[in-house]
C-alpha cells in the first residue's frame, strides 16, 4: 500500500522525536507546525532496518537505495549519522549523493530547529555492516582458472531501482576482481529462435565502464562472455 508523503514525513519525525526523548514530543501542535516545514522528495521513501542502533534506509524510485541514517545515544543527546550508499569510485554514487545530501542537511537542520543543538562531543562512528546476500557467478578462464568476468543475478523482471541496487554489488565485485561485471535480470517472456526458447534478459554493465540498461538475449550475452573465456590466456602469447 502506498502511503502519502505527508504521512511518511510525520512518521519519521515522530520516530526521531521519541528517540530524542524531549518534552516537546508531548506538544503535538508544535510538532505538527514543524512537520509542515519538512518534507521528503516525492520519489524518495524510507524504511527501518534491523540493526544494533536505529537505522533508516532511504530509497529513490529510480536509483534504489541512496543513503542511510543511523541514530545512537550520546549521553543525553542523540547523534545522527548520515551516509551515502555505494563505493566512492562508483559513478552512480555522485548521483545518490546529489539527492541524499540535501535530504540529510534538511533533516539535521529540522531536528535542531525542533530540539536544539546537542552539547555532547561527537562520538567516533563506524559504519555498521550492511551485507546484502545476492547470487553471483565468476566466469573463469578455461585454461588458467582466472576470473575474467563477474555476473550478478537480480530477481526476475527487476525494476530499474532493483537493478541499481544490484549494480552496486556488481561494481564492488568487478572492482575487486578487476574484470568486466554485469547485472542480469531474466524477463518472464522468452524468444523462440530456430525452434529453441532463448531467455530474454535485462542487462546492465557496471564495470569497468558504466552502461545503460539493455535488453539482450541469453545467447547474445554468451557471445560477449565466450571470447573473454577463450582468449584470456592467448593475449599474452
Amino acid at each position: 500500500m502506498t502511503r502519502k508523503r505527508s504521512r511518511v514525513d510525520k512518521d519519521l519525525v515522530n520516530i526521531l522525536a521519541r528517540l530524542y526523548k524531549d518534552p516537546i514530543v508531548s506538544n503535538e501542535q508544535k510538532i505538527e507546525d514543524k512537520i509542515k516545514e519538512f518534507s521528503l522528495p516525492p520519489e524518495v521513501s524510507w524504511q527501518k532496518e534491523i540493526a544494533n542502533q536505529p537505522l533508516y534506509v532511504f530509497r529513490h524510485e529510480g536509483l534504489g537505495d541512496i543513503g542511510r541514517l543511523t541514530i545512537f545515544q550520546n549521553g543525553k543527546d542523540s547523534q545522527l549519522m548520515f551516509e551515502v550508499i555505494g563505493d566512492e569510485d562508483d559513478p552512480m554514487t555522485d548521483q545518490r549523493k546529489a539527492i541524499f545530501g540535501p535530504i540529510s542537511r534538511n533533516m539535521s537542520d529540522f531536528m535542531e530547529s525542533v530540539f536544539g543543538r546537542g552539547t555532547a562531543a561527537l562520538k567516533p562512528f563506524e559504519t555498521p555492516h550492511q551485507g546484502q546476500p545476492f547470487m553471483g557467478e565468476r566466469i573463469m578462464c578455461s585454461k588458467c582458472d582466472t576470473t575474467v568476468a563477474f555476473l550478478v543475478y537480480a530477481p526476475p523482471d527487476a525494476t530499474e531501482a532493483t537493478l541499481q541496487d544490484y549494480a552496486r554489488m556488481g561494481f564492488a565485485k568487478g572492482k575487486e576482481f578487476d574484470v568486466p561485471a554485469w547485472v542480469i535480470s531474466e524477463e518472464s517472456m522468452s524468444v523462440v529462435v530456430n525452434n529453441q526458447e532463448i531467455p530474454r534478459l535485462l542487462t546492465l554493465k557496471v564495470f569497468p565502464e558504466r552502461e545503460t540498461t539493455k535488453p539482450m538475449l541469453a545467447n547474445e550475452l554468451d557471445d560477449i562472455l565466450c571470447p573473454l573465456v577463450e582468449y584470456h590466456c592467448r593475449r599474452g602469447s
